[in-house]
């Protein structure tokens, strides 16, 4: 190692140089950063430390979200979350550029979406939500809350979201359409709910969308 260990001109008892000395206390300390970086990487690889960057919308937030996230910090609490807020579509393309570990969306965005054979990118139901039909306070099918037929809807003005924003839920409504044997009248387009029910509210149609 190019200096003593050893101060050999005594026998007994064998102590260290000064050298010795230094490289003793410096080679415990690498030791021990050694064995702390193992359980790390261990940790890690567990997936009990680090950071996960997930997408999340509007409506996970309102619903599973918190107990998600309560849970999750109790069984990891040195794991890092990073969330934010996208659009579905942008939620798969930061997905499939594995710039976000885990996205929040609608399932029928992944599969309308699906356009680059994504074998890497898997999924799980989370929570399932129904469509929702919203009629005007005055609308003469109002009242019928139950029951109501999809066909008897076929000469109502619709307000719809536009396909090139969601096409997945924009195919999902206008097939259901199809199958009860009508194509929607589409009066207006509109992407955010908020402006959908100011819509339906100021009587321009009727519209479906999925409870936030």
């Amino acid at each position: 190692m190019g200096f003593e260990l050893f101060d050999r001109r005594r026998r007994s008892p064998l102590t260290l140089t000064e050298a010795g000395k230094v490289f003793i206390k410096e080679a415990c300390f690498i030791l021990a950063h050694t064995q702390h970086a193992i359980e790390s990487a261990q940790q890690i690889n567990r997936g009990k430390k680090g950071r996960l960057t997930i997408g999340i919308n509007t409506s996970i937030s309102n619903s599973r979200l918190p107990d998600i996230l309560r849970v999750f910090h109790e069984r990891y609490p040195d794991v890092t979350l990073m969330l934010e807020e996208l659009a579905s579509y942008d939620q798969i393309e930061k997905l499939r550029q594995q710039q976000l570990d885990v996205g929040f969306f609608h399932l029928h965005n992944l599969q309308m979406n699906n356009t680059h054979n994504d074998v890497a990118l898997t999924s799980k139901t989370v929570i399932k939500e129904s469509l929702i039909l919203v009629l005007p306070e005055k609308h003469r099918f109002a009242k019928r809350s139950v029951n109501l037929p999809l066909a008897i809807l076929s000469n109502e003005p619709f307000i719809l979201p536009p396909a090139n924003l969601l096409h997945g839920l924009r195919e999902q409504i206008d097939q259901l359409c199809v199958a009860a044997g009508f194509k929607p009248k589409v009066r207006q387009e509109a992407a955010w709910i908020s402006t959908v029910l100011s819509l339906v509210a100021g009587g321009m149609g009727i519209s479906f969308f999925q409870p936030m």
